[in-house]
């Protein structure tokens, strides 16, 4: 065979997705601790990263370099205890796989992403090969994909699997990494023991849970990116995984000529958002694995989450959203506050966001605020024209220096698609040029607006503005709940008002006109965009 044959279109399922759940679980949520320095791309990997990594998911390497703060951490705590113990400590007395899709379901995933094995090599099922270092035969006692993948799929969600490939610190192990070039290249396996290791546990998980994603780390070892051999990862491809899971979608970081989707990770890699089909993770915080020392101050708030996802879809792209539950198996409070927030939006939203899939072309002006990226009021730019401002990212120090609106443009594809306005309400926007310094904790500043917010939207000559009061169906009215209030009074809409938009306050909903000046009011406290359809006059 040939890379080649692997060629495929794109699963219906995964070109409607617009948002997973990234799930980081496993020893090293039993320290749960991390430095929260900066997201990745934000500061170069060789200054620093990996002596202060912010992802609690590398604790069994950063407390390996001498000298680091997880090093001089995890001797106070944990007396320096071996790795290995953590797995013996952790139980997952509380973890509820139903309960978790469900809340995961509710915030709008398409699908769930679990990670069977890390760098650490402890894997999440009796995989072979482990010699018992696994969650069945140690810690839990549980086959913990299995839970996942079946409680997934009874809540209507597509379950994959996050595999490491690229590193096994059990495995093959090695010194401590201290560079990029000691992860993806120095000290990565290669050889083809190591090789046939990891496929037998790709065909494990094929055969015992058929994961709708295989979503592979860091690299995949060179002997078995050969054809036609017995270690073949293409032949595994074409021959077990897509004859198994014809639905099924792998990403690109097994650095072969095949990949079903590119993936990019905070900040970096960020030029494989292009025309091919990506997807963008990121945590909730700046940890994938539970650090428990951060909160809200260090993630997104509701607003910005939904904002990332959002700009993901204008621009053909989705977002894989990593959560981290406690060793126990509970999410963090916060964690489920912001996708809590994010499913209250979801309700009227999803749908209208699972059919965009390119940035729109229309110019939609704002009155009443600066425009993101520009001091004077004029034409919002469509998303793919800027950055994303709801990355999360701020550095000590940073202060509020102009209020800006966020508009958003998006289109369906094909022919005589539809376009859309999703406006956000204005924000106070940090300084620009900061700059995260390893071993500085960022500041948040991320909570919602607190204060009632008015702008203007006009639609240029030829077209309007119609608010669109539900998944893409005219006049259905929001359901209430997303803690935005509209100008109805309650009396004339049958309900406690509860979204914004532009109505007069004379007029019910289901009657909104659509007009090319729009006043929309954001409440204080208000979260989540309001869209509308931009159409023709």
């Amino acid at each position: 065979m040939r890379w080649s044959d692997l060629q495929r279109d794109l699963p219906a399922w995964y070109e409607e997705a617009k948002l997973g759940i990234f799930v980081h679980w496993g020893a090293y949520s039993v320290a749960g601790w991390a430095e929260p320095t900066a997201q990745l791309g934000e500061i170069p990997e060789d200054e620093g990263w990996y002596a202060h990594n912010p992802y609690a998911e590398w604790y069994f390497n950063t407390i390996r370099i001498p000298g680091s703060p997880a090093q001089q951490h995890h001797r106070e705590v944990w007396g320096g205890c071996d790795y290995d113990d953590l797995l013996d400590f952790w139980q997952a007395e509380k973890f509820d796989a139903a309960a978790l899709m469900q809340l995961f379901a509710q915030a709008g995933a398409s699908y769930v992403v679990l990670t069977t094995k890390q760098h650490d090599g402890i894997t999440l099922w009796q995989a072979p090969g482990t010699r018992g270092r696994n969650t069945v035969q140690r810690g839990p006692h549980r086959d913990l994909v299995g839970e996942y993948a079946q409680a997934a799929r009874r809540q209507g969600l597509k379950f994959g699997a996050y595999y490491s490939g690229g590193l096994d610190w059990w495995y093959r192990p090695g010194p401590p990494h201290l560079t990029a070039a000691s992860v993806h290249d120095i000290h990565r396996p290669r050889d083809a023991d190591y090789a046939a290791y990891a496929l037998a546990h790709l065909r494990d998980l094929v055969r015992r849970y058929q994961p709708d994603v295989l979503w592979n780390d860091i690299n995949w070892p060179d002997a078995g990116k050969e054809l036609n051999t017995n270690i073949s990862l293409g032949n595994f491809f074409a021959e077990e995984y897509y004859a198994t899971c014809p639905e099924g979608v792998v990403n690109d970081r097994w650095r072969v000529p095949h990949c079903d989707f590119l993936t990019s990770e905070y900040q970096a890699d960020r030029g494989n958002e292009g025309e091919r089909p990506w997807e963008n993770c990121r945590g909730l915080g700046l940890s994938f694995g539970y650090n428990q020392v951060e909160g809200e101050s260090e993630a997104l708030s509701v607003e910005e989450a939904i904002y990332t996802v959002v700009d993901a879809a204008a621009r053909g792209g989705r977002v894989l959203l990593g959560v981290s539950p406690k060793a126990d198996g509970q999410l963090p409070a916060w964690q489920v506050r912001i996708l809590e927030g994010i499913g209250t939006w979801m309700r009227e939203g999803r749908q209208i966001l699972r059919t965009i899939n390119r940035p729109g072309i229309t110019p939609v002006q704002v009155e009443g605020a600066k425009l993101e990226g520009s001091a004077t009021n004029g034409t919002a730019p469509n998303s793919a024209a800027t950055s994303n401002s709801a990355t999360g990212s701020a550095a000590t120090g940073n202060t509020a220096t102009n209020e800006v609106a966020r508009v958003i443009t998006a289109a369906t594809g094909g022919a005589g698609g539809r376009e859309y306005a999703f406006v956000f309400r204005p924000e106070a926007q940090p300084a620009a040029g900061s700059r995260a310094e390893p071993g500085n904790a960022i500041t948040g500043g991320h909570s919602a607006g607190s204060r009632a917010e008015d702008i203007t939207l006009v639609a240029p000559a030829g077209k309007v503005l119609r608010w669109c009061a539900g998944p893409g169906l005219p006049g259905t009215g929001f359901r209430a709940g997303a803690g935005i209030r509209t100008q109805v009074p309650p009396a004339q809409s049958g309900q406690p008002a509860d979204f914004a938009y532009s109505a007069p306050p004379t007029q019910p909903a289901q009657f909104l006109p659509a007009g090319r000046r729009v006043p929309v009011h954001f409440a204080a406290g208000s979260v989540g965009p309001v869209v509308f359809e931009i159409c023709e006059a």
